[in-house]
């Protein structure tokens, strides 16, 4: 007999979601850009979130492979929002930093961005710093599930630091679904299926606080990104 699907997964399954999400998470997937990206960002996850997709391996490829000319890790010592344990919620900097350099990446060559606690946070450190660098082509690695609501935040914090860039998610070839993982903020002991699924409520709620860009402004953005970034306007009608 097969391996039962736990209750909270099932509970979730019956969760509504609207259908722009399910839309905007497959657009986001085959999303790949034509162009060698100034950075890629790697996200602040578990030790569990990082090996489900095997990130630090396909950071450094695409680096390695002139898809991606710099890595940039996120800053922080893995602090849970509002906490003060280190590597609470993610592994911290140093852990990231440590395990590009295993990898071959020299020190001098990466990039720790600002400090930061959830997703909000992530979005506005990856749009200051390309601000200050004047990048245009800028690319994130994360967990699979991670893509759909990213965008979101991307462009609220774009629309914030008036800034707009050419950005992308950049998914692993594959991942573990049903590895277990530490999920977010360091809660619960889950796998990255239950997490997309808790990641569908999570955006919808964030949207209706204000912390996310609503469904509508991330698919005119996907629609109209070569323009707005040409041109640094951001002219959504609504």
């Amino acid at each position: 007999m097969g391996q039962q699907i736990c209750s909270r997964t099932l509970e979730l399954l019956e969760k509504p979601v609207s259908a722009a999400q399910v839309a905007i998470a497959f657009a986001v997937m085959s999303d790949r850009p034509s162009e060698e990206l100034d950075m890629v960002a790697i996200h602040g996850l578990s030790s569990g979130m990082y090996k489900s997709g095997q990130l630090f391996d396909h950071a450094v490829m695409l680096n390695a492979s002139g898809r991606a000319k710099r890595i940039a890790v996120m800053g922080g010592d893995g602090r849970a929002t509002g906490g003060n344990v280190s590597g609470a919620a993610w592994i911290g900097s140093k852990a990231m930093i440590q395990q590009l350099v295993v990898r071959g990446v020299d020190l001098d060559e990466i990039i720790v961005l600002d400090p930061i606690t959830h997703s909000k946070e992530e979005a506005l450190a990856i749009v200051k710093l390309t601000k200050e660098r004047n990048f245009r082509r800028v690319g994130s690695v994360s967990a699979a599930y991670h893509g759909g609501r990213m965008l979101s935040y991307m462009v609220a914090a774009m629309k914030e630091l008036n800034y707009w860039i050419d950005y992308r998610m950049l998914p692993p070839a594959s991942t573990d679904w049903w590895l277990e993982i530490l999920g977010s903020q360091g809660q619960a002991i889950t796998n990255c299926f239950e997490s997309a699924l808790a990641d569908t409520l999570k955006i919808e709620e964030h949207i209706q606080r204000g912390f996310a860009a609503p469904f509508s402004e991330v698919v005119y953005y996907l629609r109209n990104r070569q323009e707005i970034v040409e041109s640094q306007v951001w002219d959504y009608p609504g």
